[in-house]
């Protein structure tokens, strides 16, 4: 009990230090790392380029920062009433979440690109890029839910708070896998027969 305290302890400091480097735009020591606020992102970021997504930079509040890993593109994700739970660090060729204090922490977190404001309809989806490209293509907001089980929990949640919004579930068409199948479909097809959300 007293190990798994500890544990916890050092899992909240290191989760703080993102969040206050983020938020407060500064760097924040830990005892092997230390995270710093770099710049708002211009898109200029490698990944971005590479993904040709620079000009969502001009939409969604990225910030450029830098760990032990390497320099990456900060994305805050949040709960459905804007809650900060923590970020998606996108490294030029890994991605990561900074670390969860408690279990279940990061169920319902996303980010938003574009806005919901007087929106009748709105894409879902897994990935930030996938996202990043919808939107510059047709200008409707979207809901990026980070991965296939999360994307049900985040739908829930909107279904839940704004039942008006119409929600296209732009599904992932994963390549088959052994032991786990085609996630991306199989997650469309749950969607569309649990909560009438159709995948394009």
């Amino acid at each position: 009990e007293a190990q798994e305290k500890k544990r916890r302890e050092q899992r909240l400091r290191e989760h703080l230090a993102y969040q206050d480097a983020f938020i407060g735009q500064t760097a924040i020591s830990l005892p092997r790392d230390t995270v710093r606020f770099l710049f708002p992102e211009d898109g200029s970021f490698d990944y971005l380029q590479r993904k040709e997504i620079s000009e969502v930079a001009n939409v969604v509040s990225l910030k450029r920062m830098q760990d032990k890993h390497g320099e990456f593109v900060a994305v805050q994700v949040h709960d459905v009433h804007g809650n900060y739970l923590g970020l998606q660090r996108l490294y030029d060729r890994f991605k990561k979440f900074t670390v969860a204090v408690d279990d279940h922490q990061f169920d319902g977190a996303h980010c938003i690109i574009g806005s919901l404001t007087d929106a009748e309809q709105a894409y879902v989806c897994e990935g930030f890029a996938t996202g990043a490209s919808i939107y510059l293509a047709t200008g409707v907001p979207v809901i990026v839910a980070m991965n296939a089980d999360n994307l049900k929990k985040v739908v829930r949640e909107y279904k839940r708070v704004m039942p008006d919004l119409q929600l296209l579930n732009a599904a992932d068409n994963d390549a088959w896998k052994p032991h786990v199948g085609n996630k991306g479909m199989m997650t469309a097809l749950e969607l569309h027969k649990d909560l009438n959300v159709r995948a394009v």
